[in-house]
């Protein structure tokens, strides 16, 4: 398995044929999309998920 972090997320994009794509920079500096089941991912990211990554942003915030 391949971990890739994006570091800079410029562009969510929807499509009509449930595609969702999001783009950004890599580490290094090179472009990167990922392409999602925009079913699929509306799925998976229910309020219970949003909530999780919110209260570990919040974490990590204070911990600057």
């Amino acid at each position: 398995m391949e971990y890739i972090r994006i570091n800079d997320i410029n562009t969510l994009h929807a499509t009509k044929d449930n595609e969702l794509f999001i783009s950004g920079t890599d580490e290094n500096g090179d472009d990167l999309t990922i392409i999602f089941s925009s079913f699929d991912f509306l799925q998976w990211i229910d309020g219970e998920t949003l909530e999780h990554i919110k209260q570990q942003t919040i974490n990590y915030i204070k911990q600057l």
